[in-house]
């Protein structure tokens, strides 16, 4: 009938030398009909974090019925998608019916944080991976209520970027003014690379994005988008760009920069005034076709390389790989 394996995934070392063993994952298949084709469905099990404080009406982790509607973090990205999967298995079991593909799965746990370890586990198991014939993943959403096959998504690029600006943290009081900080150059640094209209300002970063032409312009306007409705969806207060193709493009055809967060220095409730010596920015770039990962990171590094030697600051970048 079929096989069911649990995959290490390894291990990762923090910034902070903490070790973190990956969740591992699960490699099935049901099927080995030779004059079948074979598809592989790839799920994950793992969320973003959610806190009921960031704008749920429920609590996140408790899945909760509302007007037909189920809602909790990973109902659709990507829990409900893999159940799915398992309830089409088990109809096709219940009513005795001949499943039409051999199937194979990969379902691991770490998708969110970038899947460190896939590409080693893929490797590792490349025979298992051998014959299949399709790939399909069910992690993404539809612009509407219209049901939608998606056949491609941006690829991501994930960097830390440490700023240090001194051996230890210090007083405002006594040092505000008269020293670099890490803190100020860490915001100023990720501020420049990405304008407020959402345009990459990392000099050669749209070198190899392919120019639009008016062929494909075509092919955003014919597509079923409503703009009100899924602003509303997304419970954001307006768009950067006023029409729908230009939004389409912006979501599939061009990269983009997003900043995620800064570790270090003061967070936590209250006032303190700490000057940090040592801060790590966090930010992704979203990748086209035809761009190239180590001309993204080249391209990132001389700019920061450059930031360095403008403000006497020691930068350090990594992509997370």
């Amino acid at each position: 009938m079929g096989d069911c394996d649990v995959v290490d995934m390894g291990f990762e070392t923090l910034h902070d030398g903490q070790t973190i063993q990956f969740p591992p994952a699960i490699l099935a298949q049901l099927g080995n009909d030779t004059d079948k084709a074979t598809v592989c469905f790839y799920g994950h099990v793992d969320v973003q974090p959610a806190k009921k404080e960031d704008g749920w009406k429920t609590d996140p982790y408790t899945l909760t019925e509302n007007n037909g509607n189920l809602y909790g973090r990973g109902a659709t990205d990507n829990k409900g998608p893999v159940l799915a999967w398992i309830h089409a298995i088990d109809t096709y079991m219940a009513l005795k019916k001949d499943i039409p593909v051999n199937l194979k799965f990969i379902i691991e746990g770490v998708e969110e944080t970038g899947s460190p370890g896939l590409v080693k586990l893929l490797k590792e198991h490349e025979k298992f991976f051998s014959d299949v014939d399709y790939i399909v993943i069910s992690d993404n959403v539809w612009l509407s209520r219209k049901p939608a096959l998606t056949y491609g998504t941006r690829g991501n690029a994930y960097f830390f970027v440490e700023v240090e600006s001194g051996k230890k943290d210090l007083h405002s009081g006594t040092f505000g003014g008269i020293i670099h900080e890490s803190m100020r150059d860490m915001v100023y640094l990720l501020a420049s690379l990405v304008d407020t209209s959402g345009r990459i300002l990392i000099p050669g970063i749209y070198d190899d994005v392919a120019p639009l032409t008016e062929e494909e312009n075509k092919l955003y306007n014919s597509i079923d988008f409503d703009m009100e409705e899924h602003k509303n969806n997304t419970e954001v207060n307006t768009f950067l760009y006023n029409t729908k193709e230009e939004i389409l493009q912006h979501m599939w055809r061009y990269p983009s920069l997003s900043i995620h967060g800064i570790e270090g220095g003061f967070s936590g409730v209250g006032t303190k005034t700490v000057i940090p010596s040592k801060v790590i920015g966090k930010f992704s770039i979203r990748q086209v076709p035809n761009m190239q990962i180590p001309v993204v990171e080249k391209l990132v590094r001389n700019t920061f390389f450059a930031y360095s030697l403008i403000h006497k600051c020691t930068t350090t970048c990594t992509l997370l790989n």
